[in-house]
């Protein structure tokens, strides 16, 4: 977790426009502690410099090394998660939680009802997505935005891959998510 001090530092700006960036809703935040100190996460600070297309070569090398060294903002290996034929997920690696925020008792047993997507200026609806009927062995890429579990919204490539069973029945359908906010 980074101070306001440290996000500061890495972008060349005072601390109290760090804070006018959180109070704006600009850049996400937690409170902790007793006194509710003001944190960001490596995430979220990766995510910020790269949707405000700031170069790398111009932030703080040491804060810029702590955040890529942070694990949730690791972008090889992607996120999965897993729905079973009634939409129920299943399964959800912890990639994906890194990614969009959610802990796994949060979503498994659901429909994801909580994990938002859209293309610009339109929802898209998950469930409805997997059950597109797919041709065999058929995968579904698109390039949309997820929502974050805090609100902010990350462009992401999501892939559908359909399970089949035996024949042509669908079994459920895995969702592979990988963030375009790399390193």
């Amino acid at each position: 977790m980074l101070t306001t001090g440290d996000m500061g530092k890495l972008l060349g700006v005072s601390p109290i426009t760090i804070i006018n960036w959180m109070e704006a809703g600009r850049l996400p935040f937690e409170r902790l502690g007793p006194r509710g100190r003001r944190r960001i996460s490596a995430q979220d600070a990766l995510a910020f410099v790269k949707q405000q297309g700031i170069s790398p070569e111009r932030l703080d090398p040491q804060i810029w090394e702590r955040i890529l060294a942070d694990p949730g903002t690791s972008s090889d290996v992607p996120g999965l998660f897993v729905t079973a034929r009634n939409f129920q997920c299943v399964h959800w690696n912890s990639q994906a939680q890194a990614l969009l925020g959610w802990n796994p008792s949060d979503v498994l047993g659901t429909c994801l009802e909580k994990v938002k997507a859209r293309v610009p200026g339109m929802e898209v609806d998950l469930r409805t997505l997997s059950e597109l009927p797919p041709e065999t062995g058929a995968t579904l890429v698109l390039h949309i935005e997820m929502q974050h579990r805090k609100g902010n919204w990350l462009p992401v490539e999501l892939v559908l891959n359909w399970i089949h069973g035996i024949g042509t029945n669908i079994e459920g359908v895995a969702f592979v998510c990988r963030s375009h906010l790399s390193a």
